[in-house]
């Protein structure tokens, strides 16, 4: 498996194991429906490149594997507050962004 591959798949079951702790978190309808959005957003990601190539010497993909790697440490940090669901979803919605970058790179 290529590296930005085992990052979107590190990505989408990172938040497969931690989905239920963090929906419980969630105090309204909207948040709940945000995390079920970023849920299926990284899911596709991951699922979607299943088949693709990517040019892993590329200084995008380069800059956007250790972007996703930033990205787990700091969903990783604020999970550790779940009070802070707001800002959980924040950090949630800007890592997904990245790895949705990630897998358009792929062909």
């Amino acid at each position: 498996m290529n590296e930005p591959l085992r990052e979107l798949e590190e990505q989408y079951f990172f938040l497969r194991r931690n989905f239920e702790e963090i929906f419980e978190a969630c105090q309204t309808e909207e948040q709940r429906n945000e995390l079920r959005r970023r849920f299926a957003t990284a899911r596709r990601n991951y699922w979607g490149s299943i088949n693709k190539q990517f040019n892993e010497s590329s200084a995008e993909v380069e800059d956007l594997l250790r972007e996703m790697k930033r990205a787990k440490e700091r969903i990783e940090d604020a999970l550790e507050d779940l009070q802070q669901i707001s800002q959980i979803l924040g950090v949630i919605t800007a890592a997904v962004q990245v790895g949705s970058a990630l897998a358009a790179l792929g062909v």
